[in-house]
């Protein structure tokens, strides 16, 4: 159960351990979620002007406010260590499959020059 129902669900992913066994595609949703979240909430502070609602602001939001800003940091952090992890995967390791343009390996001792 949620400790926060009013706002993004990913602030209850308090950590990055926490985000793991999120799929790629649910994490994505959740950054755009807590975005418009965050817009929608500027656009509210930008209307109010008297000294009252300002305080007022600050004294019952800005906690809100920081904690979704967390989560988000949070998701972003994760959506880039994936992405790298990803990355990493992709690109073999120096001496790793050497192959020539045309797909043949290259044997022991042979130099290739690749493009």
């Amino acid at each position: 159960m949620t400790l926060h129902p009013h706002l993004p669900p990913a602030v209850d992913f308090i950590d990055a351990d926490s985000l793991r066994d999120v799929r790629d595609d649910e994490l994505a949703e959740m950054l755009e979620e807590c975005r418009r979240w965050c817009q929608h909430l500027e656009r509210f502070r930008a209307s109010l002007v008297t000294p009252v609602a300002l305080t007022l602001w600050k004294v019952l939001l800005h906690t809100e406010v920081l904690l979704v800003a967390a989560a988000s940091l949070r998701i972003e952090t994760e959506i880039a260590a994936r992405l790298r992890d990803a990355a990493e995967d992709a690109v073999p390791a120096p001496g790793e499959d050497s192959r020539h343009l045309d797909g043949q390996g290259a044997t022991e001792g042979e130099v290739t020059t690749q493009i």
